[in-house]
């Protein structure tokens, strides 16, 4: 009603329908971020040195995924490390978010 009263309750926040969408918006949530750190691996394949790009460009996703999880880093920091630690901080970031759309959906 418009006078300001209020006939009926408010809803508690703490019941199933609520737990579900929060478990849903957390989820969409990392498939997106999942999304965006695909979209970056490639585009970081696509930028990296010649001998990484003939290298990963040819792989699946997930191939990329292993591959740069993978990587070792040298010494010093030149452009083929940095790229190698990008690319792997990128896997690394796809990888976890991947394990938590799966412990959200279980």
């Amino acid at each position: 009603m418009q006078a300001g009263t209020v006939i009926g309750q408010l809803k508690g926040g703490d019941g199933p329908v609520e737990m579900l969408r929060s478990l849903h918006l957390v989820r969409r949530s990392a498939v997106r971020a999942g999304t965006q750190a695909a979209n970056q691996l490639h585009a970081l394949v696509v930028t990296a040195p010649d001998a990484l790009c003939v290298r990963l460009r040819p792989l699946s996703l997930a191939a990329r995924i292993a591959a740069g999880a993978a990587f070792r880093l040298g010494q010093h920091l030149g452009t083929p490390t940095a790229a190698k630690l990008a690319l792997k901080s990128v896997a690394r970031r796809y990888r976890q978010l991947h394990a938590e759309i799966e412990a959200l959906d279980a």
